[in-house]
Formats: structure tokens, sequence, C-alpha cells
């Protein structure tokens, strides 16, 4: 998944982003063009900053803040492009099951987005009710186990699929490397950003901003992961393109090769 950019202070904010963690603005999907926009408020509706002439709504699940998506003011669908193609959601007064479905909706908004930019087919079931995409949100009740799986657009998943493996953490650190505030879209606190993305979503985090001295940014990372007894190091792999990582070396190619500590990389 890409990174946005703030575009009332060129932060670099998130796909999840709800506000700027550096000026504060609320923050809106906007999909038709594929941008996070900054938003001043007018009356129940919002403009996008340095855009008077575009008035938008947010999607009708952003009330339980399962979705960051706009749809135009005035719009006949309440729904986004995104959250239009449920089915059937849980039952949302159950905290366990509102969760749940907040996690998995990230995930659906990833998957929708990248269809969106590859420019596939994407139609709702009742706009194809043959072919449609349609997903289903179910939790297991008693005895009866939900399977997720597809058949012909119609996707169930199972609420039990959100478990996240940091949930079961004993601790969680976000580690920087030489990372200075407002550099490389960092705000004030480097890392604060991914802390709070963290902690939306129940996980406490602590931040540790390390300088690497003499060493490169993977050992930095290692050693790290070595002092702190690390189970596993969870990162984004090739910043930079697989030509530049192969012809000068980068931190992606140095941990795979020399990695003491279980990864799981995002790509």
């Amino acid at each position: 998944m890409r990174l946005f950019v703030c575009h009332a202070c060129d932060n670099i904010v998130y796909f999840e982003s709800r506000n700027c963690g550096h000026c504060g603005h609320r923050l809106g999907y906007v999909p038709d063009q594929q941008v996070m926009r900054a938003l001043t408020p007018e009356g129940e509706c919002w403009r996008v900053l340095g855009d008077p002439a575009r008035l938008y709504s947010f999607c009708a699940n952003a009330r339980t803040d399962a979705c960051n998506w706009l749809v135009p003011a005035g719009a006949a669908e309440a729904l986004c492009a995104a959250c239009r193609h449920n089915g059937t959601i849980p039952d949302l007064s159950d905290p366990a099951r509102l969760k749940a479905w907040r996690d998995i909706e990230d995930a659906k908004h990833r998957l929708i987005y990248s269809l969106m930019r590859w420019r596939l087919p994407l139609q709702t079931r009742a706009e194809d009710p043959e072919h449609g995409l349609i997903f289903h949100f179910l939790a297991d009740e008693g005895e009866r186990k939900v399977m997720t799986g597809h058949d012909n657009g119609v996707i169930t998943i199972a609420l039990s699929e959100a478990d996240d493996i940091l949930e079961f953490s004993e601790k969680v650190t976000v580690i920087t490397i030489d990372a200075k505030p407002k550099m490389f879209g960092h705000g004030d606190q480097p890392g604060a950003n991914i802390a709070g993305h963290l902690k939306r979503r129940g996980i406490p985090a602590e931040v540790r901003n390390v300088e690497s001295g003499a060493r490169s940014a993977a050992l930095a990372i290692l050693e790290e992961a070595k002092a702190l007894d690390a189970d596993l190091v969870v990162m984004g792999g090739y910043a930079h393109s697989r030509l530049r990582e192969l012809v000068f070396g980068g931190a992606t190619r140095e941990l795979l090769r020399n990695a003491t500590v279980p990864l799981l990389m995002a790509h």
C-alpha cells in the first residue's frame, strides 16, 4: 500500500488515517481521484482544503469509524464506492464484533482501492445481480462456525479472520532509523503516526528513534531487535525500486540475507 501526503502540510499519512498527525486536519479519501485530502467542516459536510468547489460527506460507515472514504455531498448513495459492496455486516452493538468488522473493512478497502487502480470491472450486486461483487461479514453463532470463502462474486468472510498477530504481543516497539522531525514526511515526532494507527486498533506501542551511527539501517534494525529480545520484525519492503536495491544495495535485501529473527514484510 502506497503512502499518502496531507496536502495541507505535506506530512506523510496512511490509507486508514482519519486525521493528520502533524497539522491535525481531518482527512478523507477521494476514491475517484485516488488521493487523501485535508478537509474543513461546512455544516454537516466537508470541503477540500484549497478547493471550495468540492463539497463532500463521509461514507455512512464513518459513523462507526469503519470508513474514511468520501462521497459527493447530496449523492443518492450514502455509502462509498467500497462500502456499497457490503451485503451483510455483523451486529455492531457487540463491541468485539464491531472491532473485528472495522479491521476487516480496512483490508477490504485496500482490496477495492487496488481493483480501482488496476481499472478492473467493479460492479455491485445491485448493478449486476449475477456477477456483481458482494461481501458478507459473518460471526460464529454457538456451534455454527463460519468458513471464509467465495462463489461467483459472493465473498463470505468470518469475523474470526480479523485476529491480528500484534494483538497477542506482549510488547510492540516502533523503530525509526536516523529519523528527524519533518524529514521525509515525519511529523514533529517520528514514528508517532504509526504508533497512533496501532493505538486505534487497540495495540499500544512504544516508539524508539535510533541513530545508526556507522551501521547500515538493516544492521541497526537487527541489533535493536536483538536488544529488545524481539520474536518478530514487521516492516515494509523495497521502499526503493528493486533495480536500485540490486545495484546499490538496500535494507530489504540485507535483512533478507542476514536476518536472525523472523521477518514479516509487506510490499
